[in-house]
Formats: C-alpha cells, sequence, structure tokens
C-alpha cells in the first residue's frame, strides 16, 4: 500500500492511494471534471473534486505519517481511478489523450526493435503508435529526415492514423511526399506547414493530435481499450491555470517526514 501526496501550486494538492496494482482518489467533493494541472512539470490533468487544501492535505499526510495508510484508509472515501491511467512511478498521467500516447510510445518502441511481444495493443493505440513515432521524428529532425527514417509501411500506417482521427490535412500533406522514392526538395518548406497543422494550441497539451484522439476516443473508446466514460475534455486552457509556486508545499512535505 503506498500514498501519494502530489502539490499543485503553493495552495493546494491531490493525495492518491495505491492498493495493489489499483489506484485509488481522495475525493473532497463529488465532482470528476478534469482541471489542468502541472505535475512533474510536465502538463496534466487532475479530478477538480479531488484538489485539497493545502492544510488539508499536510494533516492527512501526517496521519498516514504516524499511523500508516491502512488507517488513511479506513478513515477516508476513496474513488478507484480510471483504467486509462498511467503510472509513470514518480506520479500518474490522468490526461486521456496523454496516457494513451504514453501506451502509444511504448507501442512503438516494440515495433521499432521488432520485439517479441505476448499480446498486442488496442488497435487505436497500434494505429496511434506509428502516427506518434513518426510525429516525433518529424518534430525533432524535420520532415525530411521523417521520410528517409520511416519505413513506407509505417509511413503508410502513420497517414491511415490521420484518416482514422480526421486528420485530413495531415493526411493529406503526408500524401505528398514517396518514402519509396524520397525528394527531400520536395519537404523544403514544408515544416511550417506541418507544424501549423498539428500543432494548433501550442505545448500545453491541446495541440491538434490531441484534440482529434480525444474527439475520436469519445466516439468509439473500446478501440482504444476504454471500457469506461471517457472524460470530458478540461474547459479552460491550460496556460490560464498553470498553478505556480509548488516548492513552499514540497518543503512542508519534506519537514513532515523528517519529523
Amino acid at each position: 500500500m503506498r500514498v501519494d501526496v502530489t502539490p499543485h501550486g503553493a495552495a493546494a494538492c491531490s493525495i492518491a492511494l495505491r492498493v495493489g496494482d489499483r489506484w485509488y482518489d481522495l475525493m473532497a467533493f463529488n465532482d470528476r471534471e478534469p482541471q489542468w494541472t502541472t505535475i512533474a512539470n510536465i502538463a496534466g490533468v487532475i479530478p477538480r473534486g479531488g484538489l485539497l487544501p493545502r492544510s488539508r492535505g499536510l494533516e492527512i499526510a501526517r496521519t498516514a505519517a504516524t499511523d500508516g495508510p491502512e488507517a488513511l484508509r479506513t478513515a477516508h472515501s476513496w474513488r478507484p481511478v480510471p483504467s486509462w491511467v498511467a503510472d509513470r512511478g514518480e506520479y500518474l498521467v490522468r490526461d486521456i489523450a496523454e496516457a494513451l500516447l504514453d501506451q502509444a510510445g511504448d507501442e512503438f518502441m516494440t515495433i521499432a526493435g521488432h520485439a517479441d511481444r505476448t499480446s498486442h495493443p488496442p488497435a487505436g493505440v497500434q494505429r496511434l503508435a506509428y502516427l506518434l513515432g513518426f510525429h516525433n521524428e518529424a518534430m525533432s529532425s524535420g520532415l525530411g529526415s521523417a521520410l528517409t527514417e520511416t519505413p513506407a509501411e509505417s509511413w503508410g500506417e502513420a497517414i491511415n492514423a490521420c484518416d482514422d482521427l480526421g486528420l485530413t490535412d495531415v493526411a493529406g500533406l503526408l500524401r505528398r511526399l514517396d518514402p519509396g522514392e524520397p525528394d527531400l526538395g520536395l519537404t523544403t518548406g514544408m515544416d511550417s506547414e506541418y507544424i501549423q497543422l498539428t500543432m494548433v494550441g501550442g505545448w500545453h497539451g491541446d495541440d491538434a493530435i490531441r484534440t482529434a484522439l480525444r474527439r475520436r476516443v469519445e466516439q468509439t473508446p473500446p478501440e482504444y481499450g476504454i471500457h469506461e466514460t471517457p472524460p470530458p475534455p478540461p474547459t479552460a486552457r491550460y496556460d490560464e491555470l498553470l498553478p505556480r509556486g509548488s516548492g513552499a508545499f514540497l518543503q512542508s512535505l519534506a519537514e513532515l517526514t523528517e519529523t
């Protein structure tokens, strides 16, 4: 059993309890609408009802430190986190789009490394893996590099993923290029067009791919292994709700641990 206390700025926190391989949220009130936050300096979401005042969070953490997590478990009501939430060790990835991209990243590494597998991911995650592998190469080294480094079959799967997500303009751009006979001169000037088509909304996570993925998961959740009702997207922009000043909260937790 493990207790995690995550600061969200200087004034709030969330508390999660792990029992076996399942995580549970301590909810201050029954509101699971996602709200933007930062976790480990990465954009993410937290259920609105899971945000606790700093003083309350420290009080609960003190109980866990002195009486143990079992006392904490029996003293509060807990709700299981959704099945798509990914555990990255130091924090939970709660945004459904980011969690699926996390799965797709692992799948792409399996594909690229030709590794043996004992099971296959859902079809939507597998298609997303091809798009993610191509997209990361294009964003880091340009379309020219993506054109020469991506096998023709994977290129076709990336286009299929764009079609599946409704990214028609992105699919059309990729169809103008042929990895079988790469023309690097043709990619000149296309990088800015690709960025414009895929990075709408900026760095905070609301880019075109994530937006399209959320929409697609809402339409056909089983394709992505989702068997619960997908959450609505956060209603506000991440950069409008960016919490700051979590250092003071972390210092309070450190002092609590030392005592």
